[in-house]
Formats: structure tokens, C-alpha cells, sequence
């Protein structure tokens, strides 16, 4: 009896002291689950002035960086003797499980928490086939497509848009009987020949007259192509004599921003035709007219060619005098240029692709 007086009088200070009305009270508010967070599917980033400048501004505003090797990478590595760990390979249908329960990734996933990035030109069809795994559509064109600088130029041609005279032959016999055609306009009887696919003018070739055509024509046609594959075809095309340019881009939405204009300097080689001897950061200040030109044109390329939601370095070339005046699409690469742009990007303007591009995926208010 006198043990449990002192029990009682122990325990009344704690009970005295709790809110018993608040402990029982129920509450109307809804429990708000905690945010998914956010990603950044990063394919091929092994650049410190690429995939490293995505990297660290993706960790900077809490995005989780999941890095991806594209297949084609992947096998080159291989065969160099470097196996790569599972949860760097690019998931498959038959992988995918096991790759979300390696990452903690549950679906669905919503496209406003999840975004896809390539370093290289190969894994930006990697980067693409994620997204499609995933649940996520980009809607952008076909990879392929935007690729293909045969089927870019002709999607220029069918809407309305200056192009250039070209076709993508399988045999040489085709390829003569174009260059018949397209010569009579040109008395010089110069060409370009090169793969449909391709990076840093790689394969390209400038030709004089039917019997150069014919040698490299011949050269390309079921050599190995970048990728992976052999050139089934070989694209034939107008040499357009003209200034180079190449523009940076991110799209988001179908909205494009311009972020930098590079005019190209390009030189001939005894053993090459276009060799870069080096890019000059265009001042929109120095030529308004022709800056605005560049701009508007390279953006309604992407239009045309579906690119919805990507960052482009894209190569044109502008004549500015004779019949041939106007802007002319050499290639649509769907990725970053491949340069180290980004120290001279943010001295002279204050921002560079690939932060812009992170900012596109998550925080609209920065791109707008």
C-alpha cells in the first residue's frame, strides 16, 4: 500500500505535465508524403568540362546523378579488357528490374523528377532509350532522325526551307548519274562525300570531278561507320561555299534558347579537306542582323526536325552573296559541344549549356 501511495505521487508531476488535449486531438490536415528525388540519368559523362560541370550542378541542387555507360562505349571498353560493374551498364527490358532495384528507383516516375543527359554522340540514343524504359516520353524525333544529316535536310526541303541538293546512294552508279545532274549548275564539278552518320568531319571528303568522287565514294561504302555498322550508304552532296557556323542550344518544351554562336576556321591539309584550326565566340552586339539570322534559322531546323527537349550543337553554313544566299543546315547534333567551351562561356556571358541544359529539366523558372 505504501509502495504504490509513492508510485502515485511520483507519477503525478509527468501526468500533470502532458498535453493531454493536443494528444488526443485529431488532426484535418493531410500527411504530405516527402518529395521523390530527383535525378539525372548521365550517359557518357567522362569529361570534367562536360559531364563533370552536369555533374556538379546537379549535386549542387540536390539532384541524385546516376551515371550510365552507352553500349557502344560499353564494347569498346570490352574489348580492351575493362569489364564495367552492372549498375553502369544502360538498363535493357531484361535489366531493367534489377537496375531500378540497384538505384531505388520506383515507378512511375514523373517526368518533372527524372531527366536524361549524353556527353557522347552515341549515347544520346542510350540517353533516349532510358527515358523510353522509364516511362518517360521526351517527344522528341527519333534520335536516328535528328541524326541523319541526310534526313534532317530533307525535312528542311519539305517544309519549305533553302537545303542542300544531296542524295543517299547505295552504289556508285547512283552516285554518278546525281553528280551528272547536279553539275551542270556547277562548272567546278565539286562535291562533298561522306558518311549519313558521323562526328568531326570525320570521313568527309571534298571532291573535284568524277573520278575523286568515285575513289572516296567507293572508300566509305561499307567501311565501319561511328556507332557501330557499316555504311550501307554513302551521302552525296551541293558543296556549299560559305562561312561556318555552330550554335549551342538547349530546347525544353519545344522552346529553344540560343546560348552561344561559334564562327568555325577551318583549314585544308594535304591529308584532309576540314581541319579546325580553331572557334570564335560570336559578340551579338557585333553583327545584330546576322546574329538574329543564325539564330532564327537554327531554330527553326529543330523545329522541323522534332527536337523537343535536348541541347544541339548545330552546323550551318551562310552564303552571303549569288544565287546560292541564304543559310544552309550541315548537321544536327543532338548533344553538347564537344569542346572545352565552358570557362569561356561563363567569363564572357555568364552561362554555358550545361548547366542551362540541368536548369531546363528542373527548374523552369531559371530557363524562362
Amino acid at each position: 500500500m505504501h509502495l504504490l501511495l509513492w508510485l502515485l505521487i511520483l507519477l503525478c508531476p509527468i501526468v500533470a505535465s502532458l498535453d493531454v488535449g493536443s494528444s488526443i486531438s485529431i488532426s484535418n490536415e493531410q500527411v504530405v508524403p516527402p518529395k521523390p528525388p530527383r535525378r539525372l540519368v548521365l550517359v557518357d559523362g567522362f569529361t570534367e568540362y562536360i559531364g563533370g560541370v552536369c555533374r556538379q550542378h546537379a549535386k549542387l541542387n540536390d539532384i541524385q546523378v546516376l551515371d550510365v555507360v552507352s553500349p557502344y562505349i560499353a564494347m569498346m571498353l570490352k574489348s580492351q579488357g575493362q569489364d564495367l560493374p552492372p549498375h553502369l551498364l544502360a538498363p535493357t527490358e531484361e535489366s531493367l528490374q534489377a537496375w531500378l532495384e540497384t538505384h531505388q528507383i520506383e515507378l512511375p516516375l514523373d517526368c518533372q523528377d527524372i531527366c536524361f543527359l549524353s556527353e557522347s554522340d552515341c549515347g544520346v540514343a542510350t540517353a533516349e532509350s532510358c527515358a523510353k524504359l522509364l516511362g518517360i516520353n521526351t517527344e522528341n524525333s527519333p534520335i536516328a532522325d535528328i541524326q541523319s544529316k541526310f534526313v534532317a535536310n530533307e525535312k528542311l526541303r519539305q517544309a519549305g526551307i533553302p537545303s542542300i541538293k544531296q542524295a543517299l546512294l547505295s552504289s556508285w552508279e547512283q552516285a554518278r548519274l546525281f553528280l551528272n545532274d547536279l553539275w551542270l549548275d556547277d562548272p567546278e564539278e565539286l562535291c562533298i562525300i561522306k558518311p549519313a552518320r558521323g562526328v568531326a568531319s570525320d570521313g568527309v571528303f571534298l571532291c573535284r570531278g568524277l573520278q575523286q568522287a568515285e575513289e572516296k565514294f567507293r572508300w566509305l561504302l561499307n567501311a565501319p561507320q561511328y556507332g557501330g555498322g557499316l555504311n550501307q550508304q554513302v551521302l552525296v552532296q551541293q558543296f556549299i561555299r560559305g562561312q561556318e557556323y555552330a550554335v549551342d542550344t538547349v530546347t525544353r518544351d519545344g522552346e529553344t534558347k540560343v546560348l552561344a554562336v561559334w564562327k568555325y576556321h577551318k583549314i585544308p591539309t594535304p591529308h584532309a579537306p576540314f581541319v579546325y584550326q580553331g572557334s570564335l565566340l560570336l559578340d551579338p552586339r557585333a553583327d545584330p542582323l546576322l546574329f538574329a539570322q543564325i539564330c532564327n534559322f537554327v531554330k527553326a531546323a529543330l523545329h522541323v526536325n522534332g527536337v523537343r527537349n535536348l541541347p544541339t550543337h548545330t552546323e550551318i553554313k551562310h552564303v552571303d552573296s549569288g544565287a546560292q544566299r541564304g543559310f544552309f543546315l550541315m548537321e544536327i547534333n543532338p548533344r553538347f559541344h564537344a569542346q572545352h567551351t565552358c570557362q569561356i562561356l561563363r567569363d564572357c556571358l555568364g552561362y554555358e549549356p550545361m548547366t542551362a541544359a540541368v536548369d531546363a529539366c528542373f527548374h523552369p523558372e531559371r530557363y524562362s
